[in-house]
């Protein structure tokens, strides 16, 4: 399948690669930082067909707007890929990437590679991905002299589609560190991001890729979301402590799909495994005080499971005891809390439910376990205000039974 290149993509070889392609004498420009801006121009015909994929509950109003919508979109993106995006991109290359002639590309799941490597001159070509006998991908880069080079890459498959990229590349200096790290322990913004979201298109999805410049894993994140038909940029949240899913590694990136037709994505806020966090102070905040919603509605829960086990109810009796904690929980002011303490209802009714399954004996306290653990997700993050005060100060005792 064809994969869409919108940026200039970089890697490392990979080591079967580096077998096949590694060449002598190695391109003569400067190792350390490098600014590649680039020029992308695209011609994609397979990507006009406008997919059906409406929501089954739209009535014929509902659908038609959502397809006009897409159609419009869609015309818009025509318009950008035909005169073309200008991206600057910061790239560290190192003494190994120059003797494997590895300068720029994405050439990781090319099934063979091809390298011609001069002082002068630089040619990769990835002539057929797995899977794939259209794909075939070409970079040629002249050197221009030690600190400057330019490219071309073409990117092109079925037959019709093709990206073309003309690059220059500027020498910044033999420094290739990263960002500075946000101060651990503190809510308070740092003027160098130390996580970015960009956004990218597929077809008719789109996704914020994530990219964590941290030295800490990422495990929240707040960005400003804009969708087709709306100027105005809206909040999202998105927590893998939340979502119990493992954070973004430090130097790591991560694709999130978004829904809708979306026209703009930014970071504005995050926090990390080690405490440290970056945004304003609200941004933060609002990130851990939706954890705070979830961890005292697992309180109730583990209380009523508690109370379930100790009275040796079986399972089918602790979901019922679950399902009229939840009607008789105390209303809660935002429609987001309430989201979240009723999705907290429904994840932890899951989680019986397939422990039943399992074994209908041991539902319960297995239930309380998986429980224990995502709640020892959510507290793990030693995150405070500027005060030095814990944004999240439940503690694992809260969680036992007969506490």
């Amino acid at each position: 399948m064809f994969r869409l290149f919108t940026t200039l993509f970089i890697s490392v070889l990979p080591a079967h690669l580096v077998a096949q392609g590694a060449a002598k004498p190695p391109f003569d420009v400067k190792i350390g930082l490098w600014e590649f801006a680039v020029h992308s121009t695209a011609v994609m015909p397979s990507a006009t067909t406008i997919k059906s994929d409406v929501p089954p509950n739209y009535n014929a109003q509902q659908r038609a707007q959502y397809l006009a919508a897409v159609a419009a979109a869609q015309k818009k993106a025509e318009e950008v890929a035909a005169r073309g995006t200008q991206t600057k991109i910061r790239h560290c290359i190192t003494g190994a990437d120059l003797q494997n002639a590895n300068v720029i590309g994405d050439l990781t799941s090319c099934a063979r590679v091809e390298v011609y490597s001069s002082p002068q001159k630089v040619m990769v070509k990835c002539p057929r991905y797995p899977g794939s006998q259209d794909q075939q991908n070409s970079w040629e880069f002249k050197r221009v002299d030690s600190e400057n080079f330019t490219g071309t890459a073409r990117l092109e498959s079925n037959l019709t589609d093709r990206i073309d990229q003309m690059i220059v590349a500027h020498w910044l200096g033999e420094s290739c560190a990263p960002p500075p790290a946000a101060r651990p322990g503190t809510a308070t913004g740092t003027p160098a991001m130390p996580a970015v979201a960009q956004l990218r298109r597929q077809v008719n999805q789109y996704f914020a890729s994530v990219a964590n410049h941290g030295s800490s894993p990422l495990t929240g994140y707040v960005t400003l979301v804009a969708h087709y038909g709306n100027n105005q940029l809206n909040r999202h949240f998105y927590d893998l402590r939340m979502l119990d899913l493992p954070p973004i590694k430090a130097g790591a990136a991560y694709p999130e799909e978004l829904p809708g037709i979306v026209t703009d994505v930014k970071m504005i806020g995050g926090v990390f495994a080690d405490g440290s966090s970056y945004g304003s102070e609200k941004v933060v905040a609002d990130l851990m005080e939706r954890r705070n919603v979830k961890l005292n509605t697992f309180k109730v829960i583990v209380s009523n499971l508690c109370e379930a086990q100790r009275k040796g109810l079986d399972a089918q009796s602790a979901m019922s005891s679950l399902d009229k904690a939840k009607a008789s929980a105390p209303k809660l002011i935002t429609s987001m809390d309430i989201s979240i303490q009723d999705g907290t209802y429904v994840e932890a009714t899951n989680i019986l439910r397939q422990q039943t399954v399992r074994n209908s004996a041991t539902a319960v306290p297995a239930t309380l376990d998986k429980i224990r653990e995502w709640a020892s997700g959510l507290m793990a993050d030693p995150v405070k205000d500027p005060g030095g005060n814990l944004l999240v100060t439940a503690t694992p005792a809260q969680f036992t039974c007969g506490r």
